[in-house]
């Protein structure tokens, strides 16, 4: 009986919907330093309908700290131990083989082989997100706010938010023996799947139906700036170790190898050596 009012319940709560921010919206909200627990090694639960995740286990605290241009235009994230500030997971657009979905309404910020996407309470690493219709093969981690930072704790209070309502539910409800865990009796009662997907498309109409402003423009236009200057400096500093006495003696080394091997009696694939 518990288990149906939970479901019942959270059908009540999704009913009334909420209001779509964007990625670093969301991230803000919360502040610099919030704290997120992360849960990871779940995976879909046959025992349900499709689109609900296992309990999975959980690991460290951590805040999802926004990475900004020197003239602070948001362009990614930076997961960092709260034990010792150490970056364990980013998604950030300096380098150039990850990218945001849109600018400024981010839904999605896409790596090789995994997205990262914020909603309400929480954020989430997915495996091969497709930005075509925002299906996804599987969650990676799932990261839970915790702490909001001080400044925000009041309004995170007061505003809510689904995940909270869902939690107050779960936990009110909730009778299966094993998870003690609040966040995970409250997101294993959310069709993640479809949670997730219905932002992503509520976010791509807002993006199909946005005009950027000059101020947009601008900002994107500084997160251009940054990543070419960061090349560029990557570039000088290897120009400046290739032409050093080190460089052109390593040169040097990788020339005589080349050449001993396009002259030994082996052949290029089993010589081993620029010596026997």
């Amino acid at each position: 009986m518990k288990t149906k009012l939970l479901f019942l319940t959270i059908m009540l709560i999704t009913s009334f919907g909420f209001a779509q921010k964007t990625l670093f919206e969301t991230l803000e909200a919360h502040g610099e330093d919030a704290v997120y627990t992360t849960y990871y090694s779940f995976y879909r639960d046959g025992d349900k309908e499709k689109g609900y995740y296992t309990e999975g286990s959980k690991g460290e605290k951590v805040h999802l700290k926004i990475f900004r241009t020197a003239s602070g235009v948001p362009m990614g994230i930076h997961v960092m131990k709260v034990s010792d500030n150490s970056r364990i997971e980013h998604a950030t657009t300096e380098y150039d083989d990850t990218k945001m979905d849109h600018y400024p309404l981010v839904a999605t910020i896409t790596k090789p082989r995994e997205s990262f996407l914020a909603i309400d309470n929480m954020a989430f690493f997915l495996r091969y997100f497709n930005n075509e219709d925002g299906t996804f093969q599987e969650i990676n981690r799932i990261y839970v706010l915790d702490e909001p930072n001080k400044t925000e704790a009041n309004k995170t209070k007061k505003k809510g938010g689904f995940f909270n309502k869902i939690k107050a539910a779960a936990v009110k409800n909730y009778t299966k023996a094993g998870k003690t865990d609040d966040n995970q009796k409250a997101f294993t009662a959310i069709n993640l799947d479809e949670k997730i997907t219905n932002h992503w498309k509520a976010l791509k109409n807002k993006q199909k139906n946005y005009k950027r402003t000059a101020k947009d423009e601008k900002e994107y236009a500084d997160i251009v700036d940054f990543i070419v200057e960061k090349y560029k400096k990557i570039d000088s500093k290897n120009a400046a170790y290739w032409n050093s006495p080190e460089g052109k003696k390593t040169l040097g080394v990788w020339r005589l190898r080349a050449a001993h091997k396009a002259s030994c009696p082996k052949t290029a694939e089993s010589c081993d050596s620029s010596y026997h």
